[in-house]
């Protein structure tokens, strides 16, 4: 059986920095999860619609995806007009071309203000691998050329069933952070004890110097919502991770809860 550090927590980040996007065995002892800074809640909104792009062609746009620079944020896609995708990039000297930002040259038009994709739930969550990485989140034309796509199992990730759960609750889920014991908030971690206990890796090939780092958005018994982080990436291992989450048995409540694990590598 394949055993492995586990760390447990609502303010475990989804990824290291600057991993590939696919966010995406000795028994040790299990460590504590360190406290990490709340994401920011007081970005300044810019227009969402998507633009026209300059040409046809997107060669700067394609060379920030082939280069990791850029992360799928499904969970925002609906907050795009147009049938416009959501995604997170990279801000640095190599996403400026002629003194415009790439991803403007293809189309797309900034959702906020620049900011430090940091750890937490909400609209200012990393994407998966993006946390500590400066950048903005794009509203973009659906034809780009798009990264991996979260690493789900084939169904809803951990942050569209949380931003669907606090729309239901009337909160803004571009502006909300959860907090516990908020009307608005799901529960955290309730259901860490079973996603912690990390059997159900064993039919997933997974090698033993990977990191897993885990969110599962549970209600009623069920994980709705999954997302798999791998270090290094692996998205075929990574979505029978996320499988096999959704069929593991969790304690039954009303309430949506928001729970993350980390498998470290067996060093």
């Amino acid at each position: 059986m394949l055993t492995r550090h586990v760390i447990a927590g609502f303010a475990i980040s989804l990824c290291t920095p600057v991993l590939a996007p696919a966010c995406g065995g000795s028994t040790p002892a299990p460590s504590t999860a360190p406290e990490s800074k709340a994401p920011r809640s007081n970005e300044k909104r810019v227009s969402a619609s998507v633009a026209p792009a300059d040409t046809e062609s997107h060669p700067a746009w394609d060379a920030l995806v082939e280069r990791g620079e850029v992360w799928a944020r499904p969970e925002l896609d609906r907050f795009c007009s147009d049938g416009g995708r959501a995604y997170y990039v990279h801000t640095s000297p190599t996403t400026t071309y002629d003194e415009k930002p790439a991803p403007e040259l293809a189309g797309c038009q900034p959702r906020f203000e620049a900011t430090v994709a940091e750890v937490g739930h909400g609209q200012a969550d990393p994407p998966c691998g993006a946390q500590g990485v400066a950048g903005r989140t794009y509203c973009c034309p659906a034809e780009l050329s798009s990264p991996p796509p979260v690493v789900s199992g084939g169904g809803p990730s951990c942050l569209t069933v949380l931003n669907d759960f606090l729309i239901e609750q009337g909160a803004d889920p571009l502006v909300t952070r959860p907090r516990p014991g908020e009307r608005s908030s799901p529960t955290f971690d309730r259901s860490a004890k079973v996603l912690g206990r990390g059997a159900y890796l064993d039919a997933c090939d997974v090698g033993s110097g990977t990191e897993i780092e885990i969110c599962a958005a549970v209600r009623q018994g069920r994980a709705e919502g999954v997302s798999v982080c791998l270090e290094p990436a692996d998205a075929e291992a990574g979505d029978c991770i996320a499988r096999a989450v959704r069929h593991l048995e969790f304690p039954t409540q009303e309430r949506l809860d928001l729970t993350e694990t980390t498998f470290e590598p067996l060093r």
